[in-house]
């Protein structure tokens, strides 16, 4: 089935941009494996989720390794998950997944939960099928064709531990992968690409919408 995109005579490519160069009468993007000439570009490639880099991680993507609780917690309903991090981002899932999980462990490196909301911590305080592993990392995510367990270890004592799980969510925040544009457009001091109303940055030419710009709104739906 062709996309709408498609149907538009729009070309869809999976690749990974690498250079963006100017040209005369627009630009060169350079990717992993062409050359493409444009007169204009749109910057909307939003966040990349922070990993763990830990093995297993790559290899058990989506078969219950998640980095969004929200998008795919109703997955795991009655299941057994782990929850990896310690701010506002980590607690609110593992909140959400205490409504739909049967067991919920939450592990982060830290001695306290380091988020910003109390009212956050106090409601995990409540949740009894939540089990808090303070000083804690995972070193290895196992498992064939699916998340079958976690390889802990105490920061401390160097002990490892293997714990049975059904999925596991990385929930370390974002980061926004712009070097490939650092030459040719301003950022502000959080790393955001400036925009104006027009969603115009500093470069003629080149536009950027979503969670990429100093935008405050962020949803997908603005980057398409």
């Amino acid at each position: 089935m062709k996309s709408k995109l498609s149907i538009l005579g729009a070309e869809i490519v999976s690749d990974e941009v690498i250079e963006i160069k100017d040209k005369e009468d627009g630009f060169v993007v350079r990717t992993l494996t062409k050359e493409y000439e444009s007169k204009t570009i749109i910057l909307a490639f939003g966040n990349t989720p922070k990993s763990l880099e830990v093995p297993g991680e790559k290899r058990l993507y989506g078969k219950g390794l998640s980095y969004s609780a929200i998008a795919h917690g109703h997955l795991f309903a009655k299941k057994v998950v782990m929850v990896v991090g310690w701010e506002d981002l980590a607690m609110d899932a593992a909140l959400r997944l205490c409504n739909i999980a049967d067991k919920v462990y939450l592990s982060y490196k830290t001695g306290e939960l380091l988020g910003r909301s109390f009212e956050l911590r106090e409601k995990l305080d409540e949740k009894e099928n939540l089990d808090l592993i303070p000083y804690s990392q995972v070193i290895e995510i196992k498992g064939e064709d699916k998340v079958e367990s976690v390889i802990l270890q105490d920061v401390w004592t160097q002990k490892v531990r293997e714990i049975k799980i059904d999925g596991v969510f990385v929930e370390l925040g974002y980061v926004t992968k712009t070097d490939f544009v650092r030459d040719l457009v301003e950022f502000n001091t959080a790393g955001r690409i400036v925009v104006d109303k027009s969603y115009s940055t500093s470069h003629s030419g080149i536009f950027a919408a979503g969670g990429v710009t100093d935008s405050p709104s962020k949803q997908i739906v603005i980057s398409a």
